[in-house]
């Protein structure tokens, strides 16, 4: 019954695509990827080089040893890995792609699945008030420009300054019973945030937003959410790590000194002084309590992921 469910869906799904040969991107009240956006994600997940599941073979006492591409694991340190947002693999076996690529009818989904998450987290979690107290800071810690702001934060629905969702939906781990909604949605063009699409949301999110799903962790022989770490940084640092099972979120923002920076070397010392003591207080006065309180309401792990947008201080 249920192969005989995916077959019908694949093949509703293909029907879809007779005579839509549009390439635009655009749906009131959804915040889309770009074409060029949607691009680069294809030259990412589809090009068998850099599949998720990739293994490349180190030589080891005079034999290839299978391992994976991202796999890192640092003297000290649990496993980490970096979050790959996509499968591609269940996306085509659920009929998802189009001519074999992600394109726009993917991106609605994930589009629409994002935008019911944010509304929900936004309307249960104290987002704002976290967005707030940083905005109400002295010295004024300025936001990233709208011109800088990376994926995550541009296709953000809340419409807060600092503080956006880090989490991905993989939407293609959904049953087809729920990615039917979806569908439903798209071939109507409906964009609201239905009771039925909501309670799929709130219903499924704990699961949809973990990087790697069980039967991966079971392939390489992980069984413990909370012990399989994920790097959102890229920088190979534990607090840009989270558990597989983490709810997470970035706050990300521009420290700019009233003083010049480049004019001494004491200058400097004093704004690696500065930073550290504003990031002390961000992480003690309103990160932590924050993960606190939302770790009670969602009953998973939380996360806040700090970026500062210049670098300046990772730079030295």
């Amino acid at each position: 019954m249920r192969l005989i469910k995916v077959l019908l869906f694949i093949i509703s799904a293909m029907l879809l695509l007779v005579g839509c040969n549009e390439t635009n991107y655009h749906f009131d009240g959804l915040s889309m990827p770009s074409e060029t956006e949607i691009d680069r994600i294809n030259d990412w997940y589809i090009i068998p080089e850099i599949r998720s599941e990739d293994i490349q073979y180190t030589e080891v006492d005079g034999k290839l040893v299978p391992e994976l591409v991202d796999y890192h694991r640092t003297p000290g340190q649990r496993g980490m890995f970096s979050p790959h947002s996509i499968d591609s693999d269940m996306a085509l076996e659920k009929g998802l792609l189009d001519d074999g690529q992600f394109g726009q009818r993917y991106f609605f989904y994930w589009a629409l699945y994002k935008k019911a998450l944010e509304e929900h987290l936004y309307n249960t979690l104290p987002l704002r008030r976290l967005d707030e107290a940083i905005a109400n800071h002295e010295p004024y810690v300025e936001p990233i420009d709208t011109e800088s702001h990376g994926f995550y934060q541009s296709h953000s629905t809340m419409g807060l300054n600092y503080v956006f969702l880090r989490s991905n939906p993989c939407i293609e781990r959904l049953d087809v019973a729920d990615l039917i909604l979806l569908q439903d949605a798209y071939e109507n063009n409906e964009t609201d945030i239905t009771e039925e699409i909501r309670d799929m949301v709130i219903r499924t999110y704990r699961e949809i937003i973990k990087p790697r799903p069980f039967s991966w962790m079971e392939k390489w022989g992980e069984t413990d959410d909370s012990q399989l770490m994920i790097d959102y940084g890229f920088r190979w640092v534990d607090s840009d790590c989270a558990p597989n099972n983490a709810l997470v979120f970035e706050v990300s923002f521009s420290y700019t000194p009233s003083y010049d920076v480049d004019e001494s070397y004491e200058q400097y010392q004093r704004y690696l002084k500065d930073y550290e003591k504003f990031e002390r207080y961000l992480k003690d006065s309103l990160i932590n309590p924050f993960i606190r309180r939302a770790e009670k309401i969602v009953d998973i792990p939380v996360a806040v992921i700090i970026s500062d947008g210049d670098y300046r201080i990772f730079q030295s």
